[in-house]
């Protein structure tokens, strides 16, 4: 598996990267901002983009918009610190196959990214996958791709507030 890592936090990229060749997985490139995670996933074809969410220069949603319309089989999984489901909405909107919490344990990202190269359910969740809804769903919006179609809405009274939904696709 052919990796670009795209994060503004050098430390973070430096120890996910060594993450992931202890594994044997082939990082291909770095990046600081989402411009550069083009540059680099256009020069050197990664099967899979691990794309912050918050970069300066160009954020990890218009990044993945704009590689998904390059790069359409291109897989992008995105990072985040933050359970805020209007970017999760948009990430999931401009292509992004998944996501993943950046408190993830470190032996469950390795089935992660497996997930998102076959084009499954890519996210780090908390509870079991049948249980979870695509965040633009609990947005009461739909994707634009007809190959992801927004899960039912909650039966009704059912409450939504506490949960963590932290399913993209």
């Amino acid at each position: 598996m052919r990796i670009i890592l795209a994060d503004d936090h050098a430390l973070f990229r430096s120890s996910l990267r060594n993450l992931m060749e202890t594994r044997g997985l082939e990082v291909v490139g770095e990046a600081s901002d989402g411009r550069q995670a083009i540059e680099l996933a256009i020069q050197l074809k990664p099967d899979l983009v691990l794309m912050d969410l918050s970069m300066p220069v160009l954020d990890g949603i218009e990044a993945t918009r704009q590689l998904r319309a390059i790069m359409p089989e291109l897989k992008v999984v995105i990072l985040t610190a933050s359970m805020e489901e209007e970017g999760l909405v948009e990430a999931e909107l401009a292509g992004a196959h998944g996501f993943l919490l950046k408190d993830f344990e470190a032996d469950g990202i390795f089935d992660l990214l497996d997930r998102a190269l076959a084009d499954e359910q890519a996210a780090s969740v908390d509870r079991p996958a049948a249980e979870a809804q695509p965040v633009t769903a609990r947005a009461g919006r739909r994707p634009e791709s007809p190959l992801r179609p927004a899960a039912p809405a909650p039966p009704a009274g059912e409450p939504e507030s506490g949960t963590r939904v932290r399913q993209l696709r």
